[in-house]
């Protein structure tokens, strides 16, 4: 291998992922106003119409990953006539665009829906994290999540990682597209040259550790899930920060948690996003409302197109807000009944609620390995981590300081009861409790089926973001 050349690449690539860096900051803050910007983590830009695939085709063995624009978000019969042809739709990519893998003979002139036919750049690849640890390693081993487009296999994967000089470790957790990678800085600018390659983020210490993780597929829509390198969406409220009113609806639940009171978990995990944005969320008794989430517990094929696969596979998923997706599904969080559901441990009820309700809102992954919003779940969590907390205040209009909310959940007699009585900790255990610990403004909320003081029996407790819901306000 000519070292000189490696040297002069790298040096390239660092480079330019610095400019990009220092980019990314100021492209962030405008709100996206053209309908044909293509919206990825490290850049965002409108192409101009037509293919730009140099080289393409050249090998007529060989397939391509590449973008896909529509002039419109695209129609079944749109996919179709691609499938018809042998192009896979792997991923959804905003605005109005897929990732698909195409073979050498693919025309673009074929296809008049098509607005335009792009490559990713090896920048787009690799996360902003992985960027900054690129820069600092000087010589040292990197262990990093590389991800490769959906279609791509586990020993072709394992090929390309052994081309590129990286070391692959298996882990029975992960998808068989995704591996762990050690190897210089150097190894995973070649990866990012790859076609079949897709992401990279670092590695968390339990993957590392060999511990058992979770994988999730990410945000969904109705043309498959958001592709990794996608930046978040502009969520309920669209382009800018603003806030949102939002309902939900509880389809069923799980025989699992006593109660209802795996609904208390997931209304949790809507106070805590609401602790730091402009968020409401008020439930209703109706199914398939405009801005509203509704939440299931199912098994295999549950009645959208991504059936779970069992036990121990995908714990949940959820879809982002609407558009790209329809209404009736966009938002909505569906958990996998095949899952024992627990509020304690292993398939924590309240942890992989806040991470589908992250989706909901709009966030995609993060590349953060201990924020909730990582892609691989790990066990318990109590709450947000800032990056979380940076990615949702990307979306909406950041809650400012003031009088709060302070719940009372009445629980059954004998159990164990919180007494932080703030958000988002547990709430108090009794309304006494709560007037004691209140201070003037704060609003008292309240809300049981059947209770007593002290607490004797209980069949349900809201979370309501929105003051005086239930409540009282003292004084």
């Amino acid at each position: 291998m000519d070292v000189h050349f490696l040297t002069s690449t790298r040096s390239l690539l660092l480079t330019a992922l610095v400019l990009l860096l220092t980019t990314l900051t100021v492209s962030a803050q405008a709100p996206p106003t053209d309908p044909f910007e293509i919206r990825l983590k490290n850049r965002r830009f409108t192409p101009d119409p037509g293919a730009s695939l140099s080289g393409f085709g050249e090998d007529p063995s060989r397939r391509e990953h590449i973008l896909l624009q529509f002039n419109t978000l695209p129609t079944p019969e749109d996919l179709a006539a691609l499938e018809e042809n042998g192009i896979r739709i792997l991923n959804y990519v905003p605005n109005n665009a897929v990732v698909a893998s195409v073979p050498a003979d693919f025309a673009f002139d074929a296809y008049t829906s098509l607005r335009w036919a792009g490559r990713l750049v090896s920048s787009d690849k690799l996360s902003g994290l992985v960027m900054q640890r690129i820069q600092e390693a000087d010589q040292q081993a990197l262990t990093l999540v590389v991800e490769a487009f959906n279609d791509v296999g586990q020993g072709e994967l394992a090929n390309i990682v052994g081309r590129a000089g990286g070391e692959a470790q298996t882990h029975p957790s992960l998808p068989p597209y995704v591996q762990l990678v050690t190897g210089e800085a150097d190894v995973f600018l070649r990866l990012a040259q790859e076609d079949a390659i897709a992401w990279m983020v670092p590695a968390s210490d339990r993957l590392i550790q060999g511990d058992l993780v979770y994988s999730c597929p990410g945000p969904l829509t109705v043309y498959g899930s958001i592709a990794p390198f996608v930046a978040h969406d502009d969520g309920w409220d669209g382009p800018g920060m603003g806030s949102a009113s939002l309902t939900y609806h509880f389809v069923n639940g799980t025989p699992d948690i006593a109660g209802s009171l795996e609904e208390i978990e997931v209304e949790k995990s809507f106070a805590e996003w609401a602790t730091y944005v402009l968020l409401t969320f008020t439930e209703t008794a109706s199914a398939g409302l405009t801005t509203s989430l509704d939440i299931l517990w199912g098994a295999g094929d549950h009645g959208d197109i991504f059936p779970f696969d069992g036990p121990g596979g995908v714990l949940a998923h959820a879809f982002f807000p609407a558009p790209p997706n329809p209404e009736t599904i966009g938002g909505d969080m569906h958990f996998d009944e095949d899952e024992t559901w627990s509020l304690t441990v292993d398939f924590h009820m309240f942890a992989v609620a806040l991470h589908e309700a992250g989706h909901s809102l709009g966030l995609s992954h993060s590349d953060e390995p201990d924020a909730v919003m990582f892609a691989f779940y790990g066990g318990p969590l109590t709450g947000l981590h800032p990056d979380d907390i940076a990615g949702i205040r990307s979306i909406y209009a950041t809650k400012t300081t003031g009088p709060v909310t302070r719940y009372v959940a009445l629980p059954p007699m004998g159990s164990d009861a919180g007494n932080d009585c703030t958000i988002p900790a547990t709430p108090c255990a009794t309304i006494a409790h709560a007037v004691s610990e209140a201070s003037s403004g704060d609003t008292l909320s309240i809300e049981a089926d059947t209770y007593e003081e002290p607490p004797s029996a209980i069949t349900k407790a809201l979370f309501f973001v929105v003051t005086g819901v239930g409540g009282v306000i003292i004084e």
